[in-house]
């Protein structure tokens, strides 16, 4: 929906909607979005999300940007025409005025794209109104770029539940088939060494990344990543060797995330003492005025390892986990018992940790059963899942992952008597 006012001439926005409203005169400053929100407490935030007000004047709107907390206000829609004080203000972002039906029409917690030069406020845009609004901003930053071909849509279930696709690169081929496909997360494994090896490490010399160069060629190699990935979320599967300071720098650039396994030498399992790393690296950048951003941690858990034998163990590790601002687990299950990758899928969610499931052939159903949050799989793969995902209903698959937890649960009972 497309609504027209009077703009400000003062760029262009978009945003999620926040509706101020007043109350005996008093303006009240919006809540948090329901779907910020949840992303906000699944840790998926790296920045402060972008808002589009929805106001009955201007003057409500100024109050409620200068003390948001939660939000980037990038523009503001209000019904009122502006009155000769609202007109003397300096706005620093995007403003339409005079929208009629826009208290009536308007809702919360929607896409909306506001244009201050021709004056209009399109609501729950399509693909083709988020493209022309990408070829008016030239300078839109790669980290916030959107993809607007349908295929790049997350896939949801049939009955409306989102299951994110990610791709598994090696190498510069890999990761712009994986783009191309579609994918909504890149996971991008280096060079192994001696020690790395399995699904988390390539044995190709033309991986994108090699732990153990030098800090200077791994700031290149993670900018040229950066530059590839057209701002799609990198998640880095890490030995703990990569440049703190390139990741750091080059986080400007893209939203990525380090995947790194737990160390049982260290009190923090390794996810603290990284976190305490970063920012200690960062403090030294903002001390040389260069800009950084964090990145995100994730866990990344293979059951082939010994220390995920137990369901004990798991369940230790995902409390620290969940201790340490864990942002996602990246799981390899292998052949590992469906109760105990049910149990611990399900202590996960309990504690609000996204899973993202290696998917194993011919089981996109029991991943989907399973609920969670993504799969990782190939790039040639990518479309073909997002195609399952979309004809699949979540509630039939968890119906009959239930099934095949409950005989496998009398099999493994049989098998210990």
């Amino acid at each position: 929906m497309r609504l027209r006012g009077t703009g400000n001439r003062n760029g262009r926005g978009i945003g999620t909607t926040a509706i101020v409203r007043t109350l005996s005169g008093i303006t009240l400053p919006p809540q948090m979005p329901e779907s910020l929100r949840l992303q906000r407490d699944q840790k998926r935030f790296t920045e402060l999300p972008d808002i589009v007000l929805i106001a009955e004047n201007l003057t409500s709107a100024v109050v409620v940007a200068m003390g948001l907390e939660w939000g980037n206000v990038v523009g503001a829609a209000v019904e009122n025409e502006l009155n000769r004080d609202e007109i003397a203000l300096r706005i620093p972002f995007s403003v339409i005025s005079g929208v009629r039906g826009l208290t009536e029409f308007a809702r919360e917690d929607v896409i909306a794209l506001l244009d201050s030069f021709e004056g209009s406020l399109t609501l729950e845009p399509d693909f083709g109104d988020i493209a022309r609004f990408q070829a008016a901003e030239e300078n839109i930053a790669p980290r916030t770029r959107l993809f607007i071909e349908d295929a790049h849509g997350i896939a949801k279930t049939t009955d409306g539940n989102p299951i994110r696709v990610y791709a598994r690169v090696e190498t510069e081929t890999e990761l712009a088939a994986a783009v191309e496909a579609g994918a909504d997360a890149l996971f991008v494994v280096p060079r192994k060494n001696e020690v790395d090896t399995g699904f988390f490490f390539a044995d190709n010399e033309e991986a994108l990344l090699d732990p153990d160069a030098e800090e200077k060629e791994q700031r290149k190699a993670l900018s040229r990543l950066a530059t590839l990935a057209g701002g799609k979320p990198i998640v880095l599967a890490s030995d703990y060797g990569t440049s703190l300071r390139g990741i750091l720098e080059v986080g400007t650039e893209a939203d990525f995330t380090l995947a790194v396994f737990a160390r049982d030498d260290l009190p923090g399992m390794g996810f603290t003492e990284l976190a305490e790393a970063l920012r200690e690296e960062q403090r030294e950048c903002e001390e040389e005025d260069i800009p950084t951003e964090l990145p995100k941690i994730a866990l990344r858990l293979s059951f082939f390892t010994a220390n995920a034998a137990s369901k004990e163990d798991l369940t230790l590790l995902l409390d620290k986990a969940q201790e340490t601002d864990i942002s996602q687990i990246i799981l390899e299950t292998g052949d590992t018992s469906l109760p105990l990758v049910a149990d611990f899928v399900s202590g996960a969610a309990t504690r609000l940790l996204p899973v993202v499931l290696l998917l194993s052939e011919n089981e996109l159903a029991l991943c989907i059963g399973l609920q969670v949050s993504g799969i990782l799989t190939l790039p040639k793969e990518v479309r073909e899942a997002k195609r399952q995902i979309r004809t699949t209903s979540q509630s039939f698959a968890r119906e009959a992952m239930i099934q095949a937890l409950h005989k496998a649960t009398r099999i493994e009972a049989e098998e210990d008597r």
